[in-house]
């Protein structure tokens, strides 16, 4: 992964906890507020 786009992944990441999940399924669209944490792999969990 280039090192600039890493870097401006991990800024937006470090600057929060919490996003939106959104999903969708016969019965229409699903969003959910999810806290994350993330790893130097940028894994999210």
């Amino acid at each position: 992964m280039d090192h600039d786009i890493k870097k401006l992944i991990l800024e937006v990441l470090e600057k929060g906890y919490l996003m939106s999940l959104g999903t969708q399924d016969s019965a229409g669209v699903w969003v959910c507020d999810v806290i994350y944490i993330f790893d130097e792999d940028l894994n999210i969990y």
